[in-house]
């Protein structure tokens, strides 16, 4: 049985502290020891250590396998986005559940799993100016990265015995949303024993508001997963 835990304590910016303190006090009531090795991520401290301080969030984390992160503030790029390249981070595993005590303006219960494509779509291009009155930017969807997604969210599935919903705006964004399409009907022909269905993006956000019982696992691309997340989030309270 484990008897300690080494966590890297990424700090940040804004609520960090009190969640830090909250983190803390839960830990010291474990029956573990558990160990913080703090590195400070604030705004101040990535200005004054440059891209160095990444190098040494990335190390540590490669030593610990296990990493905390507190809210940190995005001036002009997103230390999430910057270690996840770092670590080839394909991943983002959102678990929305209903906790008893907690109050929400919903009445059902909710247990939905989000997987979201950790890289690529708009958030990867930051976007430029075409002239005075337009603006561009570039959406790029992989293969490996939606492929190794939708493979954590079929064994999740299997593991859970949930189905999995694949939702885009497949029918719009042709190319790259029925891209990541493709590649999810690719690994679930591997998963005879999972069900899986693909759900339009806008109707999806209305399914689940009406009945989130009806899904289990919802797979989505960068965006689309960062909005359902934090809307069935929202669920909860």
């Amino acid at each position: 049985m484990t008897t300690s835990l080494t966590i890297t304590e990424l700090l940040g910016d804004g609520i960090g502290p009190e969640l830090r303190a909250c983190v803390h006090a839960v830990a010291d009531r474990l029956p573990i020891d558990v160990h913080f090795d703090s590195i400070d991520l604030s705004l101040d401290n990535r200005r004054r250590s440059g891209p160095e301080l990444y190098e040494t969030a990335e190390s540590a984390l490669r030593v610990t396998r296990l990493g905390l992160k507190y809210p940190t503030v995005t001036e002009t790029e997103s230390p999430n986005a910057v270690l996840r390249r770092a670590l080839d981070f394909a991943v983002i595993h959102r678990p929305v559940i209903s906790i008893d005590g907690i109050r929400s303006n919903f009445s059902e219960d909710v247990f939905l799993h989000v997987v979201r494509v950790a890289t690529g779509g708009t958030y990867e291009d930051p976007g430029r100016r075409v002239g005075r009155d337009a603006a561009v930017s570039l959406r790029i969807v992989e293969r490996g990265p939606c492929r190794e997604a939708a493979r954590f969210a079929f064994e999740l599935a299997r593991s859970k015995q949930l189905t999995v919903t694949s939702s885009s705006k497949h029918t719009i964004q042709r190319v790259t949303d029925g891209f990541f399409e493709e590649v999810v009907r690719g690994v679930a022909a591997g998963y005879a024993d999972v069900d899986h269905r693909v759900v339009l993006f806008d109707a999806l956000l209305a399914k689940i508001i009406l009945k989130p019982s009806d899904f289990g696992i919802v797979l989505c691309l960068n965006e689309y997963g960062d909005f359902l997340s934090d809307m069935a989030c929202g669920l909860v309270g």
